[in-house]
């Protein structure tokens, strides 16, 4: 009981000397930032100096979206931290940007100008009203010569001349500036709505024991920041390695520029749960679909059938199909034995992401303004095995193939790349760097050199009316030619139909010594050429079938 009360006496004495406290404000400085795929780890440093007794430390102007379950304070002086809040400021000074006092001189400075020219312009309105209020020049009873006429109507002829000459310059004049009035005011605008009026600040109550000058280190999590990888894949010639150019497009829009900072990489995702899923039981659901469709569901849940004859040219990517019971809402989902509550919930728990930092040597600066700003994160060097391949049936172009070897990099993220062939750019694609193995394929663009073609030779259909079947029989014929100066070798791959019924039968004739995979019906050939050598490759296939059917897709 003893404890207890006395414990309640420290916390009084602490709230109150706390309440009477001194504030320090002070601004803290961004230093170090971490960036995830998904948001950032600031670490800032704020430089107070303190006296004997009690003290409320406001470190302010920070970022709205800081997390304050991720406030880490450190101090290097002789002081003890007693309490921490975190907390919005909405009442605060409107803080300006310097971009937005730069808008507000130039506007002030347009309206000076407007405001002289517009003064301008009522001068001479004024003295134009005089000269036509007074253009009379005789009186009653009073003659005026023809030289005296004469000298008069040059007068205002010349000076109406020169009034409104400068009243038309004036108008320009004005119409110059209420544009770049206009275009100012807009930027202006835009650029106000843009300005963050929310901030967070985070008090410190402390005690300290000595007059000192101290370094606080902060660290905090933050929202509206990221980033994603690509690369400039780069090849120089045939003989020599694949350099790789690992770059990264870094946004953030968190209300804090970050200014000269040491920026850092993470392939980690702290937005991910941490949580290691379990396992439930994982039953199989039927469900009849003729008695689906009788109760008017979608026919977009069609199972995929073959055509009448039972061929299937290609397996479609759809092809792996999955049954599921159907479920209420508010009911738990089982997929795969994984308990989930949504479809984004069930993605990111699948992902395979690793936790590498690139640590980037050079000061980096990122403002607070939502775009993207390349960073250079590092040059690799591949060996690599360069190859030609082609798919005539699907396009005429041979492509060249270079496969990275004793790939170990397992730390780069999959991202888009920019495809360079000795010093020109060919194209964009996507290097996958997910791979199980330690070789992975880089597609480096067209080989417009290696001319291929592909056409039907034959095509007929046999009818057999004593047995009641049909017989078609196709064939093809592929033309290669190399057209560089150097030997080649190129892989060529095409295929022959499948079947998912007895009652079809397809068999392969003239494979011209190609590599054939019954269960897929796909068709390799690797071949060389020397310089201006041609080759042509043949094969075909026979379809035997009932004839009461038809094929419709050959």
């Amino acid at each position: 009981m003893k404890k207890f009360r006395l414990s309640i006496l420290t916390l009084t004495v602490i709230v109150s000397t706390t309440l009477h406290a001194a504030d320090i404000n002070v601004k803290p400085q961004t230093k170090e930032v971490l960036v995830y795929l998904q948001n950032a780890q600031v670490s800032a440093v704020a430089e107070v100096s303190l006296t004997p007794g009690m003290h409320n430390i406001i470190l302010e102007d920070l970022s709205q979206y800081l997390d304050e379950n991720s406030v880490q304070i450190k101090g290097d002086a002789d002081f003890t931290i007693l309490s921490v809040v975190t907390k919005k400021n909405y009442l605060g000074e409107e803080r300006k940007e310097p971009k937005l006092k730069a808008l507000e001189d130039s506007i002030d400075v347009i309206n000076t100008k407007l405001t002289a020219v517009k003064n301008q312009l009522d001068a001479l309105n004024e003295e134009l009203a005089m000269i036509k209020a007074n253009q009379s020049i005789t009186g009653d009873n009073v003659g005026v010569s023809t030289l005296e006429l004469e000298k008069m109507a040059n007068f205002y002829r010349g000076r109406m001349l020169e009034i409104h000459n400068k009243q038309s310059e004036n108008e320009r004049k004005q119409g110059k500036l209420r544009e770049k009035m206009q275009t100012l005011q807009n930027q202006y605008v835009q650029l106000k709505n843009q300005q963050t009026k929310v901030f967070s600040e985070i008090t410190l109550a402390i005690k300290c024991n000595s007059s000192t000058k101290s370094k606080i280190q902060l660290t905090y999590m933050v929202a509206n920041a990221g980033w994603m990888p690509f690369y400039d894949i780069k090849s120089e010639s045939l003989n020599e390695p694949i350099t790789i150019l690992g770059k990264a497009n870094v946004y953030q829009n968190t209300g804090e520029d970050w200014k000269n900072v040491k920026l850092s990489l993470s392939t980690g995702n702290p937005t991910y749960s941490n949580a290691k899923p379990n396992l439930y039981p994982y039953t199989l659901m039927l469900s009849n679909p003729d008695q689906l469709y009788k109760k008017g569901y979608s026919r977009s849940m069609e199972l995929p059938t073959s055509n009448s004859a039972g061929i299937v040219m290609e397996a479609p990517a759809a092809a792996d199909v999955r049954i599921r019971g159907g479920r209420n809402e508010k009911e738990e989902a089982y997929i795969d034995g994984i308990r989930t509550k949504n479809t984004s919930e069930y993605t990111n728990n699948t992902e395979n992401q690793t936790n590498n930092i690139f640590d980037i040597s050079i000061p980096y600066s990122i403002p607070s303004d939502g775009k993207e700003y390349v960073v250079a994160i590092q040059e690799y060097k591949a060996p690599a095995i360069y190859s030609y391949s082609a798919i005539p049936k699907l396009d005429k172009d041979a492509f060249l193939l270079a496969n990275l070897i004793n790939w170990d990099q397992t730390g780069l993220l999959p991202g888009d790349a920019n495809l360079f062939n000795e010093g020109t750019f060919v194209g964009k694609s996507y290097f996958e760097t997910r791979v199980t193995n330690d070789t992975i394929p880089v597609s480096l663009g067209r080989e417009k050199n290696i001319i291929l073609d592909r056409k039907k030779v034959k095509s007929f259909t046999e009818k057999n009316f004593t047995g009641g079947t049909k017989k078609t029989t196709l064939e093809f014929e592929i033309t290669v030619r190399n057209k560089k100066k150097s030997e080649v070798e190129i892989t060529i791959e095409d295929q022959i139909p499948l079947t998912n019924t007895v009652e079809v039968s397809i068999e392969l004739i003239n494979g011209s010594n190609a590599s054939y995979v019954k269960e897929t019906g796909k068709l390799k050939w690797v071949i060389k050429l020397k310089p201006s050598e041609s080759n042509t490759l043949k094969f075909g296939y026979v379809i035997k079938y009932p004839k009461r059917y038809n094929i419709s897709n050959l």
